[in-house]
C-alpha cells in the first residue's frame, strides 16, 4: 500500500446521504430515515493508470454525523496502527458496512475525493442482525421475513453468495457467517417459494418448495448430519476424517471431537454410509444413516 497524504483545510471532502430503504418503503420513521447504529467507511483501494491500488488492510474513514443525518468526511484516515492522516485527493473505491450486521455492506466505485457539494445518496438494506419494527399492518400483520444460515460441507458460513426469491422478495447477501434475510411485501400469502442462491463464483442453486409465512418469520434449515469421535477412553479425537457416501470429499473432526456435515440446500431424502477414519489406518463406518431434508440428523458416536 502507497497511500498518499497531504495538508487539507476542515472542509467536507465527501457527503454521505444515507437512507433505511426498508423503513422508508415500509411508512416508519419518517420520508428519510436515517441508519439505525453506527456505520463503519473504509477505503479499500486507490485507482490507478491501468487498475486499482488496493490497501491492505483497508484504510478507516473518519465521519462525523451532523444534526441533519448525514455523515460528513473532512479528509482524515485511520490507518492501521491507529494514527490519523489526512487523504490525498484521488479516485477511491469505497466499502459502507454495519458493525451490528443491521445492513449489508455496499462498495462504491470511483469516488472522487473531494467532492464536498454533492452528496452521495445510498439506501442501505437490512441485513440477517436488522431489528424488524413490531408494529402490525391491518388485519394484525407482521413482516414477512425468511431467514437461514448458507454453510459449507463443514457448517462454516459461506460469505458473499446473493439470496433471494426472483421477482417477489429483496435480495440479501450472506455476511461473513452466512446469515441471510428475505423480506417480502406485506401482503405476500402463505405458501412455496423457490429460493434461489448464487455463489460468489456464479453457481447457481434453485431451492423449491421453502415455506413462506404470510406476516410472520420463517427460515429455511439446511439438511445435515452432525456426531462425535471418541477414542475407547473416550477421549475426544481431533481431525478425524468423516466422509459420507456419494458426497464429494470428507470433513474433519473437531479438537472437542464433533464433527458436522452438511448437504446442498436441494438435498432429497436419502439414506447414507458414514465412514470416521484416522492416519493409523483405524476406521468405523454406520450404515443406513437417514438423511432427511431441511433436517439435522444425529449419526451415533464413532469410537476408535
Amino acid at each position: 500500500m502507497a497511500a498518499r497524504f497531504e495538508l487539507r483545510h476542515l472542509t467536507a471532502a465527501l457527503i454521505f446521504d444515507l437512507e433505511d430503504g426498508y423503513a422508508r418503503r415500509r411508512g416508519v420513521r419518517g420520508l428519510h430515515p436515517r441508519p439505525i447504529g453506527p456505520l463503519v467507511y473504509r477505503l479499500l483501494g486507490r485507482a490507478q493508470d491501468g487498475g486499482t491500488e488496493r490497501f491492505e488492510p483497508p484504510l478507516d474513514l473518519r465521519v462525523r454525523r451532523n444534526p441533519s443525518g448525514f455523515d460528513l468526511f473532512f479528509g482524515l484516515v485511520e490507518l492501521p496502527d491507529g494514527t490519523r492522516r489526512t487523504l490525498a485527493d484521488g479516485v477511491y473505491a469505497l466499502r459502507i458496512s454495519s458493525p451490528y450486521q443491521y445492513y449489508q455492506p455496499v462498495e462504491l466505485e470511483n469516488i472522487a475525493l473531494p467532492r464536498p457539494d454533492t452528496p452521495f445518496s445510498v439506501d442501505l438494506e437490512p441485513a440477517a442482525g436488522y431489528p424488524f419494527p413490531t408494529e402490525t399492518l391491518p388485519r394484525f400483520r407482521g413482516p414477512t421475513l425468511l431467514r437461514g444460515v448458507y454453510a459449507g460441507r463443514d457448517g462454516a458460513g459461506i460469505a458473499g453468495a446473493t439470496v433471494q426469491v426472483p421477482g417477489v422478495s429483496t435480495i440479501c447477501v450472506t455476511d461473513h457467517i452466512g446469515q441471510w434475510v428475505l423480506v417480502f411485501p406485506d401482503d405476500q400469502p402463505t405458501g412455496n417459494v423457490t429460493v434461489r442462491f448464487q455463489a460468489s463464483d456464479g453457481t447457481v442453486e434453485n431451492v423449491p418448495g421453502v415455506l413462506v409465512l404470510g406476516g410472520q418469520e420463517a427460515s429455511l434449515r439446511q439438511t445435515a448430519l452432525r456426531g462425535w469421535t471418541l477414542a475407547t477412553t473416550g477421549a475426544p479425537l481431533a481431525g478425524a476424517s468423516v466422509a459420507v457416501s456419494g458426497q464429494p470429499a470428507p470433513v474433519r473432526s473437531r479438537p472437542d471431537g464433533s464433527w458436522s456435515y452438511y448437504f446442498p440446500l436441494s438435498q432429497q431424502a436419502t439414506t447414507v454410509s458414514v465412514t470416521a477414519s484416522l492416519p493409523d489406518g483405524r476406521a468405523q463406518t454406520h450404515p443406513n444413516i437417514p438423511v432427511e431434508p431441511r433436517a439435522t440428523n444425529v449419526v451415533p458416536t464413532f469410537r476408535l
